[in-house]
């Protein structure tokens, strides 16, 4: 039946398609991909994608993560602020805002050199 569809539509394609030749086509194409539906879908069923494989992190590589929770807080809150500072259009506040951003992130990502 899909051969005969491919079939139509070449043969339609040369020498144009009338009713009779569109709805062969159309019972032959729906026939076939009902007859293939459940082959279909076992291969889709049955498919397995390659697993992707992440590098393990250890536990002590997790905690020196740089950020956290509370790092998060205070970016949302420096960007409040900020945004505040440009509404009011205070030159002193957003100095204020930079410098409160500075410290709070400038030894964010720095770890500590332990002493052996």
């Amino acid at each position: 039946m899909l051969v005969y569809c491919v079939g139509g539509l070449a043969y339609g394609n040369f020498y144009g398609f009338d009713q009779r030749l569109m709805l062969q086509i159309g019972v032959a194409g729906v026939g076939s991909v009902l007859i293939f539906a459940e082959n279909i879908f076992s291969w889709l069923k049955n498919l397995k994608l390659p697993k992707i494989k992440l590098p393990k992190r250890d536990k002590e590589d997790m905690n020196d993560l740089p950020i956290d929770d509370k790092s998060v807080t205070d970016f949302k809150c420096l960007h409040y602020l900020k945004h505040r500072a440009e509404e009011i259009e205070s030159k002193e506040m957003l100095d204020l805002v930079i410098q409160l951003n500075t410290l709070l992130f400038n030894g964010c990502c720095k770890t500590e050199k332990k002493s052996e």
